[in-house]
């Protein structure tokens, strides 16, 4: 092939059009590579400047990242469809104004915390965690730059996150936040209502022909085939490539000597922390308690509970120096002497203690040998998924892969529930929410690509698309009148809903139109927003919290066909709303890290008045049309 080549370009023709390409190439694409090379400021804030070259770095990093997390490199479409340019520019807009605050502030970062950070790169780390110098040095190849500009690119972002962490390190959100939570969380109420079944309303008579022909004319799109689709897919998981078996002792002990802090438990304790407001009053509660006054009389005459002293229990690392180097060589029920702390003395009183363990490697040595085993399948996994799609590249059909692979090429005909042309439902399907999906939004003949499901990939083809069609009525036979009927009944029982409802509103009592219309009056109570009552169902129950005290409302019911008709009888709040331990420490988390983000983006925004940003507009566009 490569002398066919070069046989061809020895013609004049080859010659000639080689030579219009240069051409063009001269004419246009140089003046625009010189004229971007003269004025690549990407943006500016103030005095800092971001270049064209950062965000390119920036963007190369985010792209093999992603390619690194999902096990493939993101194609032209996924690269648009999750909008990753874009995604990109917004975090350079704020790092640009972020940077403007770091120079005026003159904060700097050391080449050795940049360092550190590099270390902790997970994506630069092997299997048992250790920085790999290869992995660092492609990557630096993958995202086209220089190690010195990575560097430069990382530690600036470590002196933004200097401003970020002056900002919002430590910052939890208020105890009126948590209260206001917990109210929202806590709040029970009761309500008394009327369930209206289908079988209130009745048997419904057949429709007449001209009636039924009438309403299938405006509704036959409930009768029309679904679309199906004919597909051959294979799988591969992780779970199925993992070989503990294989796994040596050696490697076993090896893991465990590098990951001794995963199976040692430190020491905690719980103390009660009484503080002083000087070295006086400390140093006289010192002489009380040494004369035989309790401890706890001590805290009375402090004006404080035992409840607002206790902390813990706490690991030695999250207490001041000073004061864990007392508390830790205290025994259980001591009390230690006045302590110096920094923000006033202290007398301290040890009432916990849960003494240290570590996990034998005998103990762990199964679970240590499966981790192992998973993460060697893992690899495995990724490399299956690029030698395969290798493969399908030079034409290898699924069929020919599965035999290859060990694995089962399955060939179907589903409708987007999952159902074949005889009605059955297909309850094996791999990850259906993510399989079905992707299915129908694919082209015939087209190698889709794989599809992740996280423990594993998922290849199909779409073989063929078998397209709805329209039914005649008397194709679709008795189920036309079925649903007509079904229709009549939903109907009717809105109507006499609202009927009941406008009955209540007047003044009529709840057990008086049970008794009119021959229902059972129903009571639920201790209704909250994120528990969904059986017997209500989610509509009802979201309803139920939609009003005040005494007002009335229709909802459908659980099964979504019959209709409740209800009073809000009695809302109670929580009684302690004051105690933020009640919220999980998730929820309490997640409330102050979106506040702290909240509070960049407060920061973000004040900087951005004062120094504004510039964009290079035409270089932005021009980065953004190579990038899609």
């Amino acid at each position: 092939m490569l002398n066919q080549l070069r046989s061809s370009a020895k013609s004049w023709a080859v010659k000639i059009f080689l030579g219009i390409v240069l051409a063009c190439f001269i004419l246009w694409e140089i003046p625009s590579m010189l004229q971007n090379k003269g004025d690549n400021t990407f943006l500016r804030s103030g005095q800092s400047v971001i270049k064209a070259q950062t965000y390119l770095l920036a963007l190369h990093d985010t792209l093999i990242r992603n390619a690194d997390a999902i096990g493939h490199h993101l194609t032209q479409s996924e690269i648009k469809k999750f909008s990753i340019p874009q995604r990109v520019f917004s975090r350079m807009y704020s790092d640009i104004l972020l940077d403007e605050q770091v120079r005026l502030m003159k904060i700097s970062a050391s080449n050795v915390s940049t360092a550190r950070l590099l270390e902790r790169d997970p994506l630069l780390k092997t299997m048992d965690g250790q920085f790999d110098k290869g992995r660092f040095i492609d990557y630096v190849q993958k995202i086209h730059t220089t190690q010195a500009d990575l560097f430069r690119y990382i530690n600036n972002q470590a002196k933004r996150d200097q401003v970020i962490a002056a900002s919002t390190n430590r910052l939890q959100a208020p105890d009126t936040f948590y209260s206001a939570v917990l109210l929202f969380q806590q709040e029970t109420r009761a309500v008394n209502y009327l369930e209206l079944t289908p079988s209130f309303i009745g048997k419904i008579p057949n429709p007449n022909k001209e009636i039924l022909e009438h309403w299938f004319e405006k509704n036959n799109n409930h009768f029309r085939t679904p679309e199906y689709r004919q597909i051959t897919y294979m799988h591969m998981f992780t779970e199925k490539l993992a070989r503990p078996q294989d796994i040596s002792e050696e490697a076993i002990k090896a893991f465990y000597e590098h990951n001794r802090e995963r199976y040692h438990t430190p020491e905690r304790r719980t103390i009660e922390l009484l503080r002083f407001k000087n070295r006086e009053e400390a140093d006289s509660a010192a002489e009380k308690l040494a004369a035989g006054q309790a401890f706890e009389e001590l805290v009375i005459g402090e004006k404080k509970t035992l409840k607002e002293i206790r902390h813990g229990p706490l690991k030695k690392s999250e207490i001041p120096i000073l004061i864990a180097s007392n508390v830790f060589g205290l025994e259980k029920g001591a009390i230690s002497g006045v302590i110096n702390d920094i923000q006033g003395p202290v007398i301290i009183r040890v009432i916990d203690i849960q003494r240290a363990m570590s996990l034998s490697l005998s103990t762990v040595r199964e679970t240590i040998r499966n981790e192992i085993a998973y993460k060697v399948a893992a690899n495995l996994l990724h490399e299956n998924r690029k030698k395969i799609e290798n493969a399908r590249f030079e034409g290898a059909t699924l069929k020919e892969l599965a035999s290859e692979y060990d694995l089962i090429a399955h060939e179907i005909t589903i409708d987007a529930n999952a159902q074949t042309p005889d009605g059955t439902k297909l309850a094996d399907l791999p990850d259906p929410v993510i399989f079905l999906p992707a299915v129908f939004q694919s082209m015939a003949g087209v190698d889709a690509d794989p599809l992740d499901l996280g423990n594993g990939y998922l290849w199909f083809h779409l073989e063929r698309i078998i397209a709805s069609s329209e039914r005649t009525l008397d194709q679709v036979g008795d189920a036309a009148s079925a649903l007509w009927k079904e229709q009549q009944i939903q109907h009717l029982l809105d109507e006499k809903a609202t009927e009941m409802k406008k009955a209540l509103d007047h003044g009529m009592t709840i057990e008086e139109i049970a008794n009119q219309y021959g229902l059972e009056t129903n009571t639920e109570r201790e209704l909250r927003r994120d528990h969904i009552s059986k017997k209500l169902g989610k509509t009802a129950t979201t309803a139920v919290f939609s009003g005040a005290c005494g007002t009335n409302h229709i909802a459908s019911g659980a099964d979504g066909k019959s209709r409740i008709i209800f009073k809000i009888t009695d809302v109670t709040d929580p009684l302690d709303t004051k105690e933020a331990q009640s919220l999980s420490t998730y929820e309490r988390n997640s409330i102050s890290e979106h506040l702290r983000d909240d509070l960049t983006a407060l920061l973000v925004s004040a900087s951005e008045k004062i120094h504004p940003v510039w964009i290079n507009n035409a270089l932005y566009n021009h980065l953004l049309r190579e990038a899609l």
